[in-house]
């Protein structure tokens, strides 16, 4: 993971884990290392693999179920692209 400090008591005890990525190649790459450290972590802790799923997010070049067959995870979601919200719930900025 990407994280100094993932969450990993929150990520343990959670119903639904998502891993957040675009359709894309470099993403779904980018996803494998995230995707081993969280099977493990999630396995080791015996949360097990169920609750680990994919979110989509804008336009791709890779169908989902290219993406799920790829990355052995399910896509449970896809977001369109909204950049006025992801400012927002990113930063906190401004609604206007």
């Amino acid at each position: 993971m990407a994280v100094a400090n993932p969450p990993w008591p929150i990520l343990h005890r959670a119903d639904v884990v998502l891993l957040v990525l675009r359709a894309t190649l470099p993403d779904m790459s980018a996803a494998v290392p995230a995707l081993h450290a969280l099977r493990t972590e999630l396995t080791e802790h015996g949360a097990g693999t169920s609750s680990l799923g994919l979110l989509l997010t804008g336009a791709g070049d890779q169908p989902a179920r290219v993406v799920a067959e790829e990355l052995q995870a399910p896509v449970v979601t896809h977001l369109p692209e909204d950049p006025r919200s992801a400012r927002i719930l990113c930063t906190g900025g401004p609604c206007a």
